[in-house]
């Protein structure tokens, strides 16, 4: 089975059975995605703390798969190796641990998966660059060609998984659409021209469903048909 929550932050109780029981259950064939803002490859290499979290997640039982949000280390995550996953490329962290690349597609469970990182630090004035903030946080001229490129290619897909939201999210929000960014211009035009199954986001920080098939995502555990299973305070 696919499952989905929002942003995790490095927070290990998020994964802790106390806070997540219903993960008591998964197995080798489970998945849980991640919208983005991961977060445990974030502090200086080697910080023991950090360590520790990566070997806690390396004995789940089920897969760890994200996308890359904009509260990540990208010079860091970039170091990880790259390989073929379930039809797409990925950053391997671990044996059962993987860092969906941005615009690439993937089928897990014979469910197609589109996936598009990056986000926008509206904190990034009060953060240390190279420390706790990294320009690769949006996504290059490159990346949104190669997006546009498999968005193309593809007829319908099952699932997006994005950190950001599309446009008319955002607008819903209440976000200035004079400050329109281009990520969420280029979502908005993959929710308008794609047909999908279901979408999810994180990065708001809300556990929101806009309709029937469009997720926002933080502290909620949903599966992949959009039924949401679990809010983790």
């Amino acid at each position: 089975m696919i499952y989905v929550t929002g942003d995790t932050h490095g927070d290990w109780n998020r994964f802790a059975h106390e806070i997540l029981p219903l993960a008591r259950d998964w197995g080798a064939r489970d998945t849980l995605l991640i919208a983005g803002d991961f977060g445990f490859v974030f502090r200086p290499e080697g910080d023991p703390a950090e360590a520790e979290c990566m070997k806690k997640l390396a004995s789940l039982p089920f897969t760890v798969a994200f996308c890359d949000g904009n509260h990540e280390n990208f010079p860091r995550l970039m170091r990880y190796p790259v390989e073929q996953w379930q039809g797409g490329t990925v950053h391997r962290l671990g044996p059962k641990l993987f860092h969906l690349l941005r615009g690439e597609t993937y089928l897990i469970e014979r469910k197609s998966l589109l996936v598009m990182g990056g986000g926008r630090s509206i904190d990034r004035v009060w953060r240390t660059p190279g420390l706790s903030w990294w320009p690769e946080e949006m996504p290059t001229n490159a990346e949104y060609q190669h997006l546009r490129q498999r968005v193309q290619q593809l007829k319908r897909v099952d699932l997006i998984l994005t950190h950001a939201a599309p446009a008319s999210v955002m607008r819903m929000v209440g976000f200035d659409p004079g400050a329109e960014l281009p990520l969420n211009t280029a979502l908005e035009g993959i929710r308008q021209s794609l047909p999908y199954g279901q979408w999810f986001f994180g990065h708001l920080h809300l556990d929101r469903d806009f309709g029937p098939n469009l997720h926002g995502l933080y502290h909620r555990v949903m599966r992949a048909d959009g039924t949401a299973l679990q809010t983790i305070d």
